[in-house]
């Protein structure tokens, strides 16, 4: 069952929180393919293993910066960061004040504690129901290509490395930040896979709709910082954007169909 396996999951991160540990490694820990691992913990628990892995790094060094005499050092090699500047970036970003700070009485910090999963269940009743077809939706998103061998690879990291690189870059929160609260839900949107080509495009986006905040948009596809996100294409075929690279990331929002 997945929940078990989830729950597994986090169990086996919490033990080996200070180790050099990815997604990769929990995935085996589960004996679950790091693909399959992926999109199941991120459709779960709403966000990826390895985000999982840093907030709850950073949560610990904030409390033992406070509580021990540990040093900004220490604390940054012990909780997998390569210099202490990094850490320093990665803990400010995350707190809102420095790890200088974080060991003055009286700071406040974030706190994300462990993650249970706790299974509910609900229904059991006889209700109506229609299915109604959807026109043509618009997403922008975070675009890039990859080979048509990947999808039968359980052992291929590109498509979770993909968001996980997007996330640590802080590419995926300002575009959640354009849809109101309970309509901020991501899409992974896959280009269809055809015989007579080697490529399909993935994308990790949000849907554009009424409630969209479409003044938030425009100064974020018009922030040089956010090149990434330039527009949002119109076409449901998504081998009709023209696409520029950066880095290996696509510059175009697109609609798959």
């Amino acid at each position: 069952m997945s929940i078990q396996y989830i729950q597994q999951a986090i169990c086996y991160m919490e033990e080996h929180i200070c180790e050099n540990i990815n997604y990769a490694d929990v995935a085996k820990s589960v004996h679950m393919s790091s693909y399959n691992f992926h999109q199941t913990f991120s459709f779960i628990v709403g966000m990826t293993a390895n985000e999982y892995i840093r907030k709850r790094r950073l949560t610990l060094a904030a409390e033992e910066l406070q509580t021990t005499d540990i040093s900004v050092t220490d604390a940054a090699y012990k909780y997998g960061y390569e210099s202490p500047e990094s850490f320093s970036k990665a803990f400010t970003r995350f707190h809102g004040s420095t790890p200088k700070q974080a060991k003055r009485k009286g700071a406040t910090l974030h706190l994300f504690n462990p993650l249970v999963i706790k299974i509910t269940l609900e229904g059991g009743s006889i209700m109506d129901y229609r299915i109604e077809h959807r026109g043509r939706q618009q997403f922008i998103a975070l675009v890039k290509v990859f080979p048509n061998e990947i999808i039968n690879d359980d052992n291929d990291h590109s498509i979770p490395d993909f968001w996980e690189k997007c996330s640590e870059r802080n590419l995926i929160e300002p575009m959640k930040l354009l849809c109101k609260e309970g309509k901020r839900d991501l899409y992974g949107l896959c280009s269809p896979v055809r015989d007579n080509e080697i490529h399909f495009n993935y994308g990790i986006g949000i849907m554009i709709d009424d409630d969209t905040d479409i003044t938030k948009l425009e100064q974020l596809t018009s922030e040089r910082f956010y090149g990434m996100i330039q527009s949002v294409v119109r076409r449901t075929d998504c081998r009709r954007v023209k696409q520029q690279v950066h880095e290996g990331v696509h510059h175009r929002g697109c609609i798959l169909s």
